[in-house]
């Protein structure tokens, strides 16, 4: 089997986990965002703000490590 063919195997196989909701990573919570009553996600407005954030100063330029200073976390 060629390297192209088997990567496209992996992709179609977590593709498709993720639509069955199969897949651990399609049931994690990500940071933005909260799990409602009923099982969906929600969109976090705090967190949802920093996000924001994040995507602004790196639209605009800013290195990893800056942003990373201006959360933070240096």
């Amino acid at each position: 089997m060629k390297t192209f063919e088997k990567s496209e195997l992996i992709k179609a196989g977590i593709r498709k986990s993720f639509q069955t909701g199969n897949s651990k990573l399609a049931r994690r919570k990500c940071y933005g965002y909260s799990i409602g009553p009923d099982g969906t996600l929600r969109v976090n407005p705090d967190e949802a703000n920093v996000v924001r954030w994040i995507f602004e100063q790196y639209q605009s330029g800013q290195s990893l490590g800056k942003i990373a200073d201006g959360l933070g976390l240096v």
